[in-house]
C-alpha cells in the first residue's frame, strides 16, 4: 500500500452516489487514472474524482478550482486520502424526467445524427448492427472499444431513452443487462449503467433541454467530445431507441448470402 501525500482534497460538488462512496469503508485503490480524472474504488463501487473543468457525471465527487489530482497517484491501493467537504454542494444528477423535459428531440441533435453515425462508423462500427435489434440487446454489453465499451454506451443512451418517455423498457430486461454487466464489461461501464438505469446523467445532458439553442449545440458538442466513442455511442442509443423497438434487425440489415 502507498501513503498519499498529505494535503487533504477540497471538494466543490459531489452526487449522492459518491456521497454514499465516502461513507463506505474498507480500502481504497484508484482503479484507472487520466487526465483530469482518477477512478476511485471501494467495496460499495466507484466514484470519479475529477477536476473542476470535468464536467458532473453521476460519479462525480469534484474538486474545487484551485485544486489539481494528486500528481503521485498511480493505479493501485492506496491510504491516507483526505476530502474536505465543507463547502460541498450535493448535485442531482437525476433529470426531472416526470416534467417532459425531453417531450421532443432538440433540433440540434437530430441535425448531429449523420455526425454521430460516421464516428461510430469509423471507430466502432461493431456496435450499429446489434443495437438495431431491439431495444435493450444484451449483445451490445462489452462489445466494442473504450473504457467504457461502445456498446455499453449505447446501451446507457437506451436507457436515458427509457426515462425520457421514447422508450418502454421491462424491469426484467434491464435488470438483465446489469446483470451481463457483471462479468462481461468494466467496473466503470457497470457504475455508469447502473446510474442510467435510474435515469441519471451527466450534466451536458440536462443542458440538452435547456431553453436556448446555443446551450444544446455546446452540450452535443461537450458529450461528443467524451471519450473516444462514449459520447457519441450514448447520443446513437437515445436517437435510435424509437427505430430499434419499433423495426427490427432483419427488416433493416441485409448481410447478403453467406460464402460458406
Amino acid at each position: 500500500m502507498r501513503d498519499m501525500p498529505g494535503a487533504t482534497l477540497v471538494i466543490d460538488h459531489l452526487t449522492p452516489r459518491a456521497a454514499d462512496w465516502l461513507r463506505g469503508t474498507g480500502p481504497t485503490r484508484a482503479r484507472s487514472v487520466h487526465a483530469g480524472v482518477i477512478y476511485l474504488e471501494r467495496a460499495v463501487g466507484l466514484v470519479a474524482l475529477t477536476m473542476a473543468d470535468i464536467p458532473l457525471s453521476p460519479l462525480s465527487l469534484r474538486l474545487c478550482i484551485d485544486q489539481r489530482l494528486p500528481e503521485a497517484l498511480v493505479a493501485g491501493e492506496i491510504a491516507d486520502l483526505a476530502f474536505d467537504l465543507g463547502a460541498a454542494v450535493v448535485w442531482q444528477p437525476r433529470p426531472f424526467w416526470a416534467t417532459g423535459v425531453a417531450r421532443q428531440l432538440p433540433t440540434e441533435l437530430v441535425a448531429a445524427r449523420q455526425q454521430i453515425e460516421a464516428i461510430l462508423k469509423a471507430f466502432a462500427p461493431v456496435v450499429l448492427a446489434p443495437a438495431a435489434t431491439g431495444p435493450l440487446p444484451l449483445a451490445l454489453v462489452g462489445l466494442g472499444p473504450g473504457l467504457t465499451p461502445a456498446g455499453d454506451d449505447v446501451l446507457i443512451g437506451r436507457l436515458l431513452a427509457h426515462h425520457a418517455g421514447w422508450l418502454q423498457l421491462a424491469s426484467g430486461d434491464i435488470d438483465d443487462v446489469l446483470t451481463a454487466a457483471r462479468s462481461r464489461t468494466t467496473r466503470i461501464s457497470q457504475a455508469f449503467l447502473a446510474a442510467a438505469a435510474a435515469g441519471e446523467c451527466g450534466k451536458p445532458w440536462h443542458d440538452l433541454w435547456a431553453r436556448s439553442g446555443r446551450s444544446r449545440s455546446e452540450a452535443i458538442r461537450v458529450i461528443l467530445g467524451a471519450g473516444h466513442t462514449s459520447g457519441a455511442a450514448t447520443l446513437w442509443g437515445f436517437l435510435t431507441a424509437t427505430e430499434a423497438q419499433n423495426h427490427h434487425a432483419p427488416d433493416r440489415y441485409h448481410p447478403g448470402p453467406s460464402d460458406r
